[in-house]
Formats: structure tokens, C-alpha cells, sequence
């Protein structure tokens, strides 16, 4: 459903379709690149993250998302990063500023469920010390793997 919105008046914001905004994204090249060249990462069954603290003053916490053929066809692909952006939305406000990180998915990824993702998720910001301790005790949703 598109909603025309006429120059001047903004869009009304509906709940639960909140957008991942462009400045907690990772989007060029070089950034992906020094993230995973001087980063440090960590392993799961589904995914890797790979972290390395912005150069400069700390700007907001930034997230990429990389996931390769050998995940499946292109419709699995994107649904796989779709998961993630979702997932990594509902953490990224509570990932310290200064930070970058990049998210791979492995070929597991793509037949494991939401859940099992954002669990993932959860699990691997906790590894790497990225989240609050109270935050990684209490998982958003159930690990399903």
C-alpha cells in the first residue's frame, strides 16, 4: 500500500514498521573493507561478526550485511538479510557508540529461522562485548537451533 504524502507534510510513522536509518548503516565499500581488515571477529553456526572501533569521534554504532552466494539463490539471500536487519535494528541502540560491524552469513543461515538468527545475533554482540551484560541474559526471542 503506497501512501501519497504531499510536499511539506510527513508520512505518519506506523508501529512496527520502523525503518533501519541510512546513518546506522554500513554502505561503502571501504568501510566493509577496514571493518573486516583491522577488525576482530566471532563465529556462530549461522553467522560472523566482524567489529573494529570508528576512527575519529564516536558517531552512533554502524551495522553492514554481507551474505555470499554459497548462502543460496538471490531470493534466499535477501530474506536472510532482511532477518538480520531486523534483527540488528532492535539491538543497535544498545551498542555503545564507535562502533562498526559486519555481519556474514554462513550457508546454514538461510534455512534457519528468525528466532534462531536474532538469538545469534544477540549471542555474538554479547561475545564480542558489545552489549550490556543485562541485555545478552535476557534473549528478545527463544534460540530455536
Amino acid at each position: 500500500m503506497r501512501v501519497l504524502v504531499k510536499q511539506g507534510e510527513r508520512a505518519e510513522r506506523i508501529p512496527g514498521r520502523e525503518r533501519f536509518p541510512r546513518t546506522r548503516r554500513l554502505r561503502s565499500p571501504r568501510d566493509f573493507q577496514h571493518t573486516r581488515r583491522r577488525g576482530r571477529s566471532v563465529s556462530g553456526a549461522y553467522l560472523t561478526l566482524q567489529y573494529v572501533r570508528q576512527a575519529g569521534d564516536p558517531a552512533p554504532a554502524r551495522a553492514g550485511f554481507s551474505v555470499g552466494k554459497r548462502v543460496g539463490n538471490a531470493v534466499m539471500r535477501n530474506r536472510v538479510k532482511r532477518r538480520l536487519r531486523e534483527a540488528v535494528r532492535r539491538l543497535l541502540a544498545d551498542v555503545p557508540p564507535g562502533w562498526d560491524l559486519v555481519l556474514s552469513g554462513k550457508p546454514g543461515a538461510a534455512q534457519a529461522e528468525y528466532a534462531a538468527l536474532a538469538g545469534e545475533v544477540r549471542a555474538l554482540l554479547a561475545r564480542a562485548g558489545l552489549l550490556p551484560a543485562a541485555h545478552s541474559d535476557t534473549p528478545d526471542m527463544p534460540d530455536t537451533r
